[in-house]
């Protein structure tokens, strides 16, 4: 069994982010690795409007994210190589204001920043690769299953709502050519293929509600 970890702090504008994780792997007798995998990390907003003293909040902290990977790799007689993970990520401290004017004057008239630490997440997922080779070709095959969801609690919609990025299915192929087992050709033919859902909520851009300005 391995370990391995490693840490990150870094100061900016008054406010330290950092990052830390910790993954240890075992290797099993029949050509099998499991990995596991935790960690935490924080991140600043970019946004300079939202840490504007006069428009935003310049006392927001930085957003947080924990992860935990769990992953299997497995030789396969046909040299070839399958990797499968799955993983979730819990998010926290994201930046999130009102999503109606009215939630916004409340937020004002109460002496409250409209920018606050309030959001939060959620995503998990699992993710397929193929690798494998033959005397003329190599190959490559990805695949990915994602659901996420954000959590806005100033919004006077829907709260909880599906994260705008959130690609449901990817699958991607890969074939390089070869024109002898001594001669590669360095043409690549790829195949991307991408299914997503949609969700249509009105002129909702994050908060769930007509005219959001979420920060997420």
């Amino acid at each position: 069994m391995a370990f391995e970890a490693g840490a990150r702090i870094q100061s900016n504008s008054g406010q330290a982010v950092y990052s830390v994780r910790l993954a240890s792997s075992l290797a099993l007798p029949f050509a099998m690795v499991v990995k596991l995998e935790g960690g935490i990390a924080t991140q600043q907003v970019r946004n300079p409007l939202v840490l504007d003293a006069a428009y935003g909040n310049p006392q927001l902290l930085p957003e947080r994210s924990r992860q935990v990977v769990l992953g299997v790799e497995q030789l396969l007689p046909f040299r070839a190589l399958l990797r499968v993970e799955g993983y979730a990520k819990w998010l926290d401290r994201l930046v999130v204001n009102p999503d109606s004017d009215a939630g916004v004057r409340a937020l004002l008239a109460g002496g409250q920043p409209v920018f606050q630490n309030l959001g939060s997440g959620f995503a998990r997922g699992v993710d397929l690769l193929l690798l494998g080779r033959t005397e003329l070709l190599s190959y490559g095959i990805a695949g990915g299953l994602l659901r996420a969801e954000r959590t806005n609690p100033l919004a006077a919609g829907n709260r909880s709502y599906p994260a705008p990025w959130d690609q449901r299915l990817s699958l991607s192929a890969n074939l390089p050519s070869a024109l002898s087992p001594r001669l590669r050709s360095d043409e690549r033919r790829t195949l991307s293929f991408v299914l997503r859902e949609l969700y249509p909520r009105g002129e909702t851009v994050q908060g769930g509600g007509p005219g959001s300005r979420v920060v997420c």
